[in-house]
C-alpha cells in the first residue's frame, strides 16, 4: 500500500512555461511573485541548475505527454534585480537519454543526471534506467558533450534524490518501474554513495551507506556540511 509521508505538495494542473520570482525579506516573508521571461516550451518533471556565473539551466523534462526531451535551456540571471534574460536552447549539448523524474547533482565543474524514467522505449512502455549522464561545464557556462558513464546505479530508479558531500555523490530511495511492475513498483529503501574522481569526474562503484528510515520515492534530499536531510516523499506501509 502506498502512503504519503509528512509532505508539502505543490500541485500543477497544467504544464507551465512560466518562471517566477519572489524576494525573501529580512523578516523571512516573501514579496509578491513576479512572472519572469517564460521558457520557450511548457515543461514539467525536469531539474534546474545555477552555475557560478549566475546562468540558469533547465534540463530535459516533459513537454507533452509521451514526449520527454533531451534539450537544455539556458538563461542568465541579473543579480541586481533577479530578472532573467530570454531563454536559449543549447544546440551543441543535448542529453543522451530523454529522461524525466531523474536526480541531478554536481561536483566542481561536473554535472550528473542520475537514473530517471525513459518514456521512449522499445517496448512502448516507459522504464526506469540505471544510467548516469555526466558533462563538464566550463568557466563561461558552456556545457560539453554528455557522457554515459560506465558506472551504473545499483538499481534502475526514478523519483530518487541526490546530493554531493565533499567528493561523494549520495543517492537515496526511488522507485523501479519495469513493464512487469508498472502499477506497483518496488521502492528502494537504501542510501548509496559513489566517490568522484576529481580529475575525470568519473564515479567509482556505488557503496551502501545504510537504509532510510523507510523506503521512499518522490522525496527531497539536501545536505548542510556533513549532515543529510530527507524531506517528505511517498513510502509503503
Amino acid at each position: 500500500m502506498i502512503k504519503k509521508v509528512f509532505e508539502v505538495f505543490v500541485f500543477l494542473t497544467v504544464f507551465s512555461g512560466l518562471a517566477l520570482l519572489s524576494n525573501a525579506t529580512r523578516v523571512k516573508s516573501l514579496s509578491v511573485w513576479q512572472v519572469l521571461t517564460p521558457l520557450n516550451n511548457e515543461v514539467v518533471n525536469h531539474a534546474s541548475f545555477i552555475s557560478q556565473i549566475n546562468q540558469l539551466y533547465v534540463f530535459g523534462g516533459l513537454v507533452t505527454k509521451g514526449e520527454p526531451r533531451k534539450d537544455i535551456s539556458l538563461s542568465s540571471i541579473n543579480m541586481a534585480d533577479g530578472l532573467i534574460s530570454s531563454w536559449n536552447t543549447l544546440i551543441d549539448s543535448k542529453l543522451i537519454y530523454p529522461v524525466i523524474w531523474y536526480s541531478l547533482s554536481s561536483y566542481s565543474d561536473y554535472l550528473y543526471i542520475l537514473g530517471g524514467f525513459n518514456e521512449i522505449y522499445s517496448n512502448g512502455r516507459g522504464v526506469s534506467i540505471d544510467n548516469i549522464q555526466m558533462a563538464k561545464i566550463d568557466s563561461f557556462g558552456n556545457i560539453g558533450t554528455w557522457i554515459d558513464l560506465s558506472t551504473k546505479l545499483k538499481v534502475p530508479v526514478n523519483f530518487s534524490a541526490a546530493t554531493t558531500i565533499g567528493s561523494r555523490i549520495y543517492l537515496s530511495g526511488g522507485g523501479t518501474w519495469t513493464s512487469g511492475n508498472y502499477d506497483y513498483p518496488p521502492i528502494n529503501p537504501d542510501v548509496y554513495f559513489a566517490n568522484i574522481n576529481s580529475t575525470t569526474g568519473g564515479l567509482d562503484a556505488w557503496t551502501d551507506a545504510g537504509p532510510l528510515p523507510e523506503p521512499l520515492l518522490g522525496h527531497a534530499m539536501f545536505n548542510i556540511g556533513d549532515k543529510l536531510y530527507v524531506i517528505g516523499g511517498v513510502g509503503t506501509d
